[in-house]
Parts: C-alpha cells; structure tokens; sequence
C-alpha cells in the first residue's frame, strides 16, 4: 500500500529513463528502509545520481545489491544545497556520510563494484573521514567531479 502511494505522488521518469515498480520494491526490501521518492532505470555513470528534481536514475545494468546500496546513498542526500559560507564543507559532509552508508551496505549485501576507484585506495569500508578526505583530494574523476558539483551547486542562488 505505501508502495502504491509513494508511486502515485511521485514525479515521472525523465526522457531515456523509465519506472520499474517490482525492481524497485526489490531495492526497497533490500535496503530495509521505507520507500521514497522517485526512482527510474536507464544508462547512468556511477551506478546512480540524484537528477535536479531529487529523482534517483540508476543504472539498469547493475546488480540490485549494488543498487540498493546506490539507492539508501541518495536518499541521505538533500535536495537542495543552501549557499553561503560553509555550504560546500556541509555539502562534502554529507556525500562522505552517504559515501560510508553505501560501502557499508555494500559489504553488507556482499556487493562488489570491480570499478570504484573510492574502495580501490581505501578498502571495502572507510571511515567518515577517509572517505572525507579522499573527496576533498584525490585526482580521480569521480571526486573531481563531486567537488566541481559542489561548486555549482552551492553558487547558485
């Protein structure tokens, strides 16, 4: 039933996207946590983002595991960013917290991502403050990228 509700409140998939109810639900269940929010399938870098609209894209291509983990990742992350000092510190914060949900969960469910440059210079579950400090540092592009739509997001009015 609140399945049903959260679909029925929910804004639609974008363009090259699409719903899948019963994948979804199986995230859901993996995950233990109540469902919210939109969440569609498509091609999508990193196994998942959270689009301008707050809607969670995964990539229909991976393993549930893998994108249940994804998914509780997105759902820690807020909507909007409130520019001003100390937005882009509050902001990597946050994407470290949600970063350790996901990794632990990952271990958890016996998820493996081969590709994660993340877990390949800090193991399977770093702490807050690795994960912190290796977004904040590292060359590769998954935290260049981070930090450059922390940037954006947080010069925007």
């Amino acid at each position: 039933m609140v399945w049903a509700l959260v679909l029925a409140c929910a804004p639609a998939c974008p363009d090259g996207y699409r719903a899948d109810g019963d994948r979804t639900a199986r995230l859901w269940a993996l995950t233990g946590e109540q469902p919210s929010g939109t969440v569609c399938y498509g091609r999508v870098e990193e196994l998942g983002v959270r689009d301008d609209e707050g809607r969670r894209l995964l990539d229909e291509g991976r393993p549930d595991a893998l994108l249940a983990a994804r998914l509780v990742h997105l759902a820690m992350h807020r909507a909007e960013a409130v520019p001003g000092p100390g937005c882009e510190a509050a902001l990597l914060e946050e994407e470290a917290r949600a970063w350790t949900e996901e990794l632990g969960r990952r271990v958890a469910l016996g998820a493996v991502d081969p590709t994660c440059a993340m877990t390949a210079a800090l193991g399977p579950t770093p702490s807050s403050e690795q994960v912190r400090d290796w977004l904040s540092t590292s060359p590769e592009p998954l935290a260049a990228s981070l930090r450059a739509s922390h940037r954006r997001r947080c010069s925007e009015p």
